[in-house]
């Protein structure tokens, strides 16, 4: 079993250096759909990625070697493990990542938004009145 392993892994590895350089390859199969939304968010989005590369190993080395075992190309076997781990991939890091996203919508970015509306220094119309008025010479120079 442990030879078996080493196997689907070399397989696996070869499709990644068939996608491109070890580090974009892993770029390439990895969900980003939450790298803009903070550490809370994309951290747990990585774990979720290295989860869904593990779980992946079996499944795409089996169906590389089922395209290998109809007579693909390899090319073709390549691409076929490739999207197979991709997928899982992308299902992993978009499931373990989208708690702490909903959690993060909620606990932060709502809060953020109803202050930031409520407070008078984001209100236009007093940021407009400010604008207006002549500032006096002493609180200017920071006096009173």
């Amino acid at each position: 079993m442990r030879k078996l392993m080493i196997v689907l892994a070399l397989l696996i590895s070869v499709s990644f250096v068939k996608a491109g350089e070890p580090q974009s390859g892993l770029d390439k199969v990895f969900f980003h759909g939450y790298d803009q939304q903070g550490g809370f968010v994309t951290g747990p989005t990585l774990c979720g990625n290295y989860l869904g590369l593990g779980v992946s190993l079996i499944p795409a080395g089996v169906a590389y070697s089922f395209m290998y075992l109809c007579g693909a190309q390899d090319t073709t076997c390549d691409s076929a493990a490739f999207y197979t781990t991709k997928g899982i991939t992308y299902a992993f890091g978009a499931a373990v990542g989208a708690p702490f996203l909903a959690v993060k919508a909620v606990a932060w970015d709502g809060p953020m938004a109803l202050f930031d509306g409520l407070s008078p220094a984001s209100n236009d119309e007093v940021q407009a009145n400010n604008a207006d008025k002549p500032v006096d010479e002493s609180v200017k120079n920071g006096k009173k």
